[in-house]
């Protein structure tokens, strides 16, 4: 006696999981490349420490925060300490944390790049490191 296994037949099952295994397959090749972004803030050449800075994609789709070291360094996070930023153009808005005695300081801050709704200030974010300078200048008017 002879017993008949039934056999399945995996050109009918193969079209049923095409359409997962297509869209799987795809998925994980279309991962935009992401930048970091870090840098420095000085002051007519001097470091900036203490100085909050801000990033905005110019399509508001991305908004990032640091702050600036003794020696003026900052690297910018977005929510839950993310650091990746799609390449594109930011701006860049510089501000002072509200502490006592830096009415001075302030003063130095020109105002067209203290908002991040009005800064003049623009910087462009590349996949990778991007190691980004500002150098504030108040009295030839930075950008």
């Amino acid at each position: 006696m002879r017993f008949h296994q039934p056999r399945l037949n995996t050109y009918r099952l193969l079209p049923q999981g095409l359409p997962l295994w297509l869209f799987l397959l795809l998925a994980s090749g279309c991962s935009q490349p992401v930048g970091t972004i870090e840098g420095s803030v000085t002051i007519d050449g001097e470091p900036a420490g203490g100085m909050a800075v801000t990033f905005k994609s110019t399509d508001d789709n991305f908004e990032g925060f640091g702050m600036t070291d003794e020696q003026g360094r900052f690297r910018i996070f977005r929510g839950r300490g993310k650091q990746d930023f799609l390449p594109g153009n930011y701006k860049v808005a510089i501000g002072v944390m509200e502490t006592e005695g830096d009415s001075t300081r302030r003063k130095k801050i020109p105002e067209e790049i203290s908002d991040i709704n009005q800064t003049t200030l623009v910087k462009t974010v590349q996949s990778g490191l991007n190691d980004i300078s500002i150098e504030l200048n108040p009295a030839k008017k930075t950008p």
